[in-house]
């Protein structure tokens, strides 16, 4: 992999937007109320934490099996994080239904 070997500050740049993927997985556990949502993001922080796992392993070892590993939770997140979107917005409908 040749983007992080030329161009580092990218890795740092990763790095931070898990850490900020991990802060809103954990900030929205604390918040919401259904149990349904709950068992997403808790499935999120763990995925998050895997993936960054996964991630340091190819920086250590680079096998590009790894990369795969880490490419296939990162679309685990975002499509996790795309049904509580669904989710908010569904909910969001029906209460505007109600009133």
């Amino acid at each position: 992999m040749i983007f992080y070997g030329v161009l580092p500050q990218l890795l740092g740049l990763h790095a931070l937007l898990a850490a900020i993927l991990l802060v809103i997985a954990v900030y929205g556990y604390l918040r919401v109320k259904i149990d349904l949502e709950k068992r997403i993001l808790i499935g999120n922080i763990g995925l998050v934490i895997i993936a960054s796992i996964f991630g340091y392993l190819f920086i250590d070892f680079g096998n590009p099996i790894l990369t795969i590993i880490h490419f296939i939770l990162a679309l685990g997140i975002l499509s996790n994080f795309s049904v509580l979107y669904g989710i908010e917005e569904d909910t969001s409908l029906i209460k505007c239904e109600k009133k």
